[in-house]
């Protein structure tokens, strides 16, 4: 398996595109675990920025 990074610039690559990664580090990552309220609050932000954003 490759690095993220490795592949997301070898498909970059491949098929001539622009990649961007957005990551929310969550404060526990604990097996099983939900969302946090703030990751959730994160995502539905991050998430109207991107719709708002993009074509």
């Amino acid at each position: 398996m490759l690095p993220l990074r490795v592949f997301c610039e070898q498909l970059s690559q491949m098929i001539s595109v622009k990649i961007a990664l957005l990551l929310i580090e969550p404060k526990k990552a604990d097996f099983g675990e939900g969302l946090t309220p703030e990751v959730q609050v994160a995502a539905k932000e991050i998430t109207k920025i991107l719709l708002f954003s993009l074509p």
